[in-house]
This record gives C-alpha cells, sequence and structure tokens, in this order.
C-alpha cells in the first residue's frame, strides 16, 4: 500500500502515509540488516532510499512488511 514518487535517479522517494515516520522506518530496517536513510530534509513521512543490486532491492522489499507492522504496533502502544 506504499506510493513512491516517480524517479530517474538512483534513488527514489517513497510515502509512508500521514502516520509515517522515516526515522522509525528506518530503524526497523535497521533491526533487519537494511539500511537506509532516515528523513530527508523536513519530509517526515518520506523515506529517502537508494536502488542498488537487484538482490538488495528484493531484501528491501522483503523487510518492508515486518518494519511497518512494527511501526504501528509502536503507534498503538
Amino acid at each position: 500500500g506504499l506510493q513512491a514518487l516517480p524517479s530517474s535517479t538512483n534513488f527514489m522517494f517513497v510515502d509512508l502515509g500521514k502516520n509515517g515516520d522515516a526515522e522509525t522506518f528506518r530503524a526497523a530496517m535497521e533491526v533487519q540488516n537494511v539500511l537506509i536513510r532516515g528523513q530527508y530534509r523536513t519530509y517526515k513521512q518520506w523515506s529517502r532510499v537508494s536502488t542498488g543490486r537487484i538482490e538488495d532491492v528484493q531484501m528491501y522489499v522483503n523487510a518492508i512488511p515486518r518494519a511497518l507492522e512494527k511501526m504501528h504496533n509502536a503507534i498503538k502502544a
């Protein structure tokens, strides 16, 4: 259910939604050994993610559901 802005670069901006927090998302991804950038400038709900090898992109994609679940549970707590 995440959306990303169109990109012609080696990175993309992923919208984490109105309650999303790029720093929390970054930390949740890091626990899974996926290193991404946290908040970029004032874009709190946008995660800036560099692209890489297909294996790295797949690792990122696989980690997203667990990271979002962790973020959702933290909001509920």
